[in-house]
């Protein structure tokens, strides 16, 4: 993430943006709402889902999960599978 001063009509602002690891450029929004399945560890013991937006590199293409909000489902909670099947993204 970087910090970019922007200039506006009547002051300056800083508006935080998240830049691309591989080739440095700003990365856009490519989705909102993509639910992915947390994972404990790496052998894969589900934890939780959760909502995040998907960013990517307009340049390059490297995608980035950022904006975690509330978890949707926890895996000690009852339907967790039925959550767990309608991920779309899985990490640790």
């Amino acid at each position: 993430m970087r910090a970019d001063t922007v200039k506006s009509r009547s002051k300056l602002e800083v508006q935080m943006v998240i830049v691309c690891v591989k080739c440095g450029r700003i990365l856009r929004i490519a989705c909102n709402g993509v639910w992915a399945q947390e994972n404990k560890s790496q052998r894969g013991e589900p934890y939780r889902v959760s909502n995040f937006d998907m960013w990517e590199c307009p340049e390059c293409g490297y995608q980035v999960l950022a904006g975690s909000g509330k978890p949707i489902y926890e895996y000690h909670r009852k339907q967790f599978e039925k959550y767990q099947k309608e991920t779309e993204v899985e990490f640790w």
